[in-house]
């Protein structure tokens, strides 16, 4: 049987698994008119397994992970996608409390590591259309790479063609594939002094920082998991907001985190200077082919949130400087590099560097850029989407702000020994985002 040796990221984040903190990204899409299942099945075995081989390979472990000896994908005979979809029926009213409490159960579970690493609950009775649950190892796919699933998935749209948002896939043939350019970075010349100097800075700088202050996101976790989101939220204002003050979206959403998390502390008459955040950063290229067998091309950046600020435009202004900082150092593909390293070593030694990393921030918040136009599945409008990326660590708390055909919307994941009532963040959420839509004036010079 042909194997493939996997990237040494995605053996990083293979490893990464907990009892209590799953590395299982959780994705769910909903539509107003029920779904034909037949034809979403259809669209799983001719679309997606094509076009993302990992989805139909599982992954066998050697007995130590030790340098170039590593986790391999290996195809799985006699595969059949219908023992990886699962058929259930929401409780009545079959509304947003039903489906919220489905998937927050759902995200306990772990996925079955003799097969390959997903599963999907289709799900009938959601507001008289239905729902799918996607559930992804994180060494299988990211945020971004998982969009680009979703998007094999859907019909294309009227006079053929591709959807704008979907980056052509690199052809296979010929492919050098991830774990080849592991195997080449082992072997490349060592980078110069200068460098090596900027990198153990860093380094250094994140490992040595201090963590947070003791605040209740900073708890011993249950493995109880709560998972809620928003209404939508129309997108154009925040947009407009951010242009006017120089700022992203990525900008807007970490700024409105920051309020988010003061004031569900402040309601617990917890006060704390700052909250730092593990911030997803894609270091895919825009020009090239986007290659569905790299699962994982991204970094971290720790960003600390100023939740002790009271001004909402100030807030956004030191939120937006950190990020900014974060881009110009390199900081995002710095901890890339060390992840991609820790892929190369036996799983306790990679934990607890892993735990060295994690303990510097007390949240991982994500943004996700879903099709800029609405799709169909099986000639059903997809009505919303959401995805939480899964917390490392020790972390417990996890905020995502999906966009999707014009509209956002806000998510949250949380461990309930941190975090008894998610609404409440939630609610706190959705409230600073309406404050940051109402801003009109550019953040002041200084």
């Amino acid at each position: 049987m042909a194997t493939e040796r996997m990237a040494s990221a995605d053996a990083a984040w293979l490893h990464m698994d907990r009892p209590d903190n799953l590395m299982v990204v959780n994705t769910v899409a909903w539509t107003d008119r029920p779904l034909d299942w037949d034809g979403v099945t259809d669209a799983v075995r001719r679309r997606l397994l094509p076009a993302f081989p990992r989805f139909s390979q599982r992954v066998l472990e050697p007995t130590v992970t030790i340098g170039l000896v590593g986790p391999r994908w290996a195809g799985v005979p006699d595969f059949d996608v219908r023992d990886h979809l699962r058929r259930c029926t929401l409780p009545a009213p079959g509304g947003d409390a039903e489906l919220h409490a489905h998937v927050s159960r759902r995200a306990a579970d772990p996925l079955d590591a003799t097969r390959p690493l997903w599963e999907v609950d289709l799900i009938d009775g959601y507001r008289g259309g239905s729902a799918v649950l996607l559930r992804t190892h994180h060494a299988m796919a990211d945020g971004t790479a998982l969009v680009q699933a979703m998007l094999s998935l859907v019909d294309r749209p009227p006079g053929g063609g591709a959807h704008e948002d979907q980056r052509p896939l690199r052809e296979h043939a010929g492919r050098v594939s991830a774990a080849a350019d592991d195997v080449r970075s082992w072997r490349a010349p060592l980078p110069g002094p200068d460098a090596l100097a900027r990198h153990g800075a860093m380094l250094r700088r994140l490992v040595l920082s201090p963590p947070d202050e003791p605040s209740p996101l900073r708890q011993r976790l249950s493995g109880d998991k709560k998972l809620t989101w928003s209404a939508s939220i129309a997108l154009e204002p925040v947009r407009a907001t951010g242009r006017s003050h120089g700022a992203t979206v990525n900008d807007l959403a970490l700024a409105a985190v920051t309020g988010a998390l003061g004031r569900y502390l402040d309601g617990r008459g917890v006060r704390v200077r700052r909250v730092s955040a593990a911030v997803p950063v894609n270091l895919r290229s825009r020009t090239r082919p986007f290659d569905p067998r790299r699962g994982n091309h991204f970094g971290l950046a720790f960003v600390p949130l100023p939740v002790d600020e009271p001004s909402p435009v100030a807030r956004l202004r030191r939120v937006k400087a950190a990020m900014d900082e974060a881009k110009r150092s390199g900081e995002g593909r710095t901890v890339q590099r060390e992840l991609a390293a820790l892929g190369h070593v036996p799983t306790p030694a990679e934990q607890r560097a892993i735990d060295g990393f994690a303990g510097r921030a007390s949240a991982v918040v994500t943004n996700i850029a879903g099709p800029r136009q609405q799709v169909r599945l099986g000639d059903v409008p997809i009505s919303g989407f959401l995805a939480w990326v899964p917390c490392t660590g020790s972390i417990g708390v996890g905020l995502s702000i999906c966009s999707y055909a014009g509209q956002l919307t806000l998510g949250v994941a949380v461990d309930t020994a941190l975090v008894p009532d998610a609404d409440e963040l939630l609610q706190a959420l959705s409230a600073e985002v309406s404050d940051l839509r109402q801003l009109a004036d550019p953040i002041p010079a200084g």
